[in-house]
């Protein structure tokens, strides 16, 4: 699942650095103009931040703003969202 969400950001973010062993992405913070990559993602935990603005949240937030529909939806399929799924006893219901 890992290689299949650093495909996608790097389709999102091509000027990219990868640590492997933090599992992190570091690129350009697109919410301001840096001459150094500052905002990190951390591909493991699914979290962002910027070192220089401070932007920073969940990936589900910055996919939403940078991502088309289709890698968004393809990022998500990694995270499990499609897989679970709540049981409800109907006879608790009414």
């Amino acid at each position: 699942m890992l290689a299949k969400r650093l495909k996608i950001l790097k389709e999102i973010f091509p000027n990219y650095l990868f640590q492997e062993g933090k599992g992190e992405f570091i690129t350009f913070c697109p919410h301001h103009e840096h001459h150094k990559k500052k905002l990190q993602i951390n591909v493991k935990n699914n979290i962002f931040k910027c070192w220089v603005c401070g932007y920073s949240g969940n990936i589900v937030k910055l996919l939403k703003e940078y991502a088309t529909h289709s890698q968004r939806q393809e990022y998500y399929k990694t995270l499990d969202f499609y897989s679970q799924s709540i049981e409800v006893d109907l006879k608790e219901v009414n």
